[in-house]
C-alpha cells in the first residue's frame, strides 16, 4: 500500500500519462555485476544480529532484492522501458482541494515496475523552499526501472517535485544512481534545501572502489538539484 501525504506531510499517487518505448533488454554483464553487488550487501546484512538488522532498513531492501533477483530476471526481460512524463505535463493537472491529500507518485508504472520488487513506496521525506517542494521516498519500482532502462547502477529511490507549494506534483522517477554498475541507492531519504533553487537528496548508498567490486563499502549519497528540484545531479558520496 502506498503512503499518503496531506498537503504538508502525506505522499500519495500522481496519475500522469505514461508513454512506452520499445522493449528493453537487460545487458547480461551489467545484470550479473548488479547481482554480485546485491549479494555482497545481503551477505553483510545477514551477518548482523537481529537487533542491528532492524536499524538497517536500506540494507534490507538490497537483501530482499538479492533474494528475488534471479526469479525476476525473466519478468524484467519482458518489461518495456517507460519514459517518465515531463514536469510541465503534471503541473497542468487540476490542483487538489486545499486540505485534501495531494497526489505525489505515479501509480501507472506499478504493474510494470513496482510489482517486480514488492509494491513498496515508503519512508518519505519532504523539503520545502519558496514555492518548490521536493518529496523523496523508497520506491521498489525505481529498482526495476533503472535495471531496465539504465546503463549504470540501480536505485531504490523515487522523487517527486512541485512548483506550486504542493498543489500538484510530478513523479520524476528514480533518483539517478550514476554510471558505476556496482552502485546501489538503498533509499531512506532525507531532503533538504538552502533556497528555492538548491535541493539536496541524501540516502543510504552501497558501492565499490574498484570495477571488480573487491572493495565494497557503504555510505551516504547526496544528489544536488540546482533547478528547484527538477533535475537531481550526480552522486556525491561519503563512506561510513
Amino acid at each position: 500500500m502506498r503512503p499518503k501525504l496531506s498537503a504538508t506531510a502525506m505522499v500519495g499517487l500522481c496519475v500522469v500519462t505514461l508513454s512506452l518505448a520499445a522493449p528493453a533488454q537487460v545487458d547480461p554483464v551489467r545484470f550479473n555485476a548488479i547481482k554480485k553487488r546485491l549479494q555482497q550487501v545481503a551477505d553483510t546484512y545477514h551477518k548482523m544480529p537481529p537487533a542491528a538488522q532492524q536499524m538497517m532498513s536500506g540494507t534490507s531492501n538490497a537483501a530482499y532484492l538479492s533474494s528475488v533477483v534471479n526469479r525476476l530476471q525473466p519478468q524484467l526481460l519482458q518489461r518495456t522501458a517507460a519514459a517518465r512524463p515531463a514536469t510541465a505535463k503534471a503541473l497542468a493537472a487540476a490542483a487538489a482541494a486545499p486540505k485534501a491529500p495531494v497526489a505525489v507518485s505515479d501509480p501507472s508504472t506499478d504493474l510494470a515496475f513496482s510489482s517486480s520488487g514488492g509494491f513498496t513506496q515508503s519512508e518519505t521525506s519532504t523539503g520545502v523552499c519558496g514555492s518548490n517542494v521536493v518529496v523523496g521516498f523508497n520506491d521498489s519500482g525505481s529498482y526495476a526501472d533503472t535495471l531496465l532502462s539504465g546503463t549504470g547502477g540501480v536505485s531504490f529511490s523515487g522523487v517527486a517535485v512541485s512548483h506550486n507549494k504542493g498543489a500538484t506534483f510530478t513523479d520524476l522517477g528514480p533518483v539517478p544512481p550514476g554510471t558505476n554498475v556496482n552502485s546501489f541507492l538503498e533509499g531512506d531519504p532525507i531532503i533538504g534545501c538552502s533556497d528555492a533553487s538548491n535541493f539536496y537528496y541524501s540516502q543510504l548508498f552501497a558501492t565499490c572502489s574498484d570495477s571488480a567490486c573487491n572493495h565494497p563499502y557503504s555510505g551516504v549519497a547526496i544528489n544536488k538539484s540546482s533547478d528547484g528540484g527538477n533535475t537531481p545531479g550526480a552522486i556525491r558520496s561519503a563512506p561510513f
